[in-house]
C-alpha cells in the first residue's frame, strides 16, 4: 500500500511539472506549445529566400519566427513606416486629414497606384493620399506624403519606435539606395496600430481601416478562406514579394512573409499563399499542449492506481 501511495505521489509531481513546463509567459499570456512542424518543413525548402512570422494575439498559441531579424529590401512595406509618421503629425496637428494637395506633373511616377491615371490638377485630401498609399500602394501618393512629412522625420520615427532594420533611403521609383525592413519591425508596427500605441485611438482606427481596404489579394489572402477579415500591406519589386498583416479570426494572429530571389512574382505568391494556408490551419484551431497526451496518460494512471487502494 505504501508503494502505491509513493507511486501516486511521484506521478502527481511529474504531472504538475510537465504541465507548468508547457507554458511560456509572454505579455501576461501563457502560451501553449503549438505544432509548427509542417510549416517548418515547408519553409526549409526556401530557407535563404524567406522570413516568416506567425504571432498569436490574445490567445495561447506560441509564436513562430523564421529569420525575423533578417534585413530585406522593403519594397512597398516601407509605407507602413510612412503611415506611422503620418499618424503622429495628424495627432500633433502639424497637418490635417482634410488638408488639400493638388496633383502636379512633377509628381508623376510609374508603378503601383491609381493617381497616375488621373489628370494633373486633381485635388486630394491628405486623408485620401494616405488611404491610396495603403489601399492601392500608390507610389505618387507615397512620394507626395514623403515630401509633406519629410524623409528625416520619417526615419526619426523609425528610431523612436526602435525599428532596427527599417530605413527609408529613397522615394518610390527613384534612383538610389534601397529601402529596408525586417519581419520583426513590421510586426511591431502592426501591433502598434492594433493596440493603438503608435498614435491616438482615432488615427490608429483610421490606419486600420486603410489596411483593411488593401486590394492586393495575390499573396497571403490566397491562403485564407473567402471572406476572412485581413488588414495588411504588401510590397513588390523585381525578385521581391512581401505581405504582412493581421488575420481577424477567433484566434487572431499576425502573419508576415517576406521573400526574395524568386524569378517570377507568381512563384513567390504561391509560396506565400501556401505558408498562409498552413498557418491558418494551425491558428484556426485551439492550441494543444505538446505534452497533452503524456499528461492525460499520467492522470489516467493516477486514477487507476487510486482505485486499487
Amino acid at each position: 500500500m505504501k508503494i502505491l501511495h509513493f507511486i501516486i505521489f511521484f506521478l502527481l509531481q511529474i504531472y504538475n511539472i510537465s504541465g507548468k513546463d508547457n507554458l511560456v509567459k509572454m505579455d501576461e499570456i501563457y502560451f501553449k506549445d503549438t505544432n509548427y512542424t509542417k510549416l517548418k518543413e515547408y519553409i526549409e525548402k526556401y530557407k535563404n529566400q524567406i522570413a516568416v512570422s506567425v504571432v498569436p494575439l490574445e490567445n495561447s498559441h506560441t509564436p513562430f519566427f523564421y529569420n525575423k531579424s533578417e534585413v530585406f529590401v522593403s519594397a512597398s512595406m516601407i509605407k507602413l513606416l510612412i503611415l506611422c509618421e503620418f499618424i503622429e503629425e495628424i495627432d500633433h496637428e502639424t497637418i490635417y486629414l482634410d488638408q488639400n494637395y493638388t496633383y502636379e506633373e512633377k509628381d508623376y511616377v510609374e508603378g503601383a497606384g491609381e493617381i497616375q491615371k488621373m489628370p494633373f490638377g486633381t485635388i486630394f485630401t491628405y486623408d485620401t493620399l494616405a488611404r491610396y498609399m495603403i489601399k492601392y500602394s500608390d507610389n505618387i501618393a507615397t512620394n507626395v506624403l514623403i515630401d509633406i512629412l519629410g524623409m528625416d522625420n520619417i526615419n526619426l520615427k523609425a528610431k523612436e519606435l526602435g525599428l532596427n532594420a527599417t530605413k527609408l533611403n529613397r522615394k518610390m521609383m527613384k534612383e538610389g539606395e534601397q529601402n529596408y525592413m525586417s519581419s520583426e519591425d513590421i510586426e511591431f508596427i502592426l501591433k502598434g496600430i492594433l493596440y493603438k500605441t503608435v498614435g491616438s485611438e482615432k488615427m490608429c482606427d483610421k490606419a486600420m481601416d486603410y489596411l483593411l481596404e488593401n486590394n492586393d489579394y495575390d499573396a497571403i489572402v490566397r491562403g485564407l478562406p473567402n471572406g476572412t477579415k485581413f488588414a495588411h500591406k504588401t510590397g513588390s519589386l523585381d525578385f521581391i514579394r512581401h505581405d504582412g498583416g493581421i488575420v481577424f479570426i477567433k484566434n487572431k494572429y499576425i502573419i508576415i512573409v517576406l521573400t526574395k530571389d524568386f524569378q517570377l512574382e507568381e512563384d513567390a505568391n504561391l509560396v506565400i499563399g501556401n505558408v498562409s494556408a498552413i498557418a491558418y490551419d494551425i491558428m484556426s484551431k485551439d492550441p494543444q499542449s505538446s505534452q497533452s497526451f503524456i499528461n492525460y496518460s499520467i492522470l489516467a494512471m493516477i486514477l487507476f492506481l487510486a482505485l486499487l487502494i
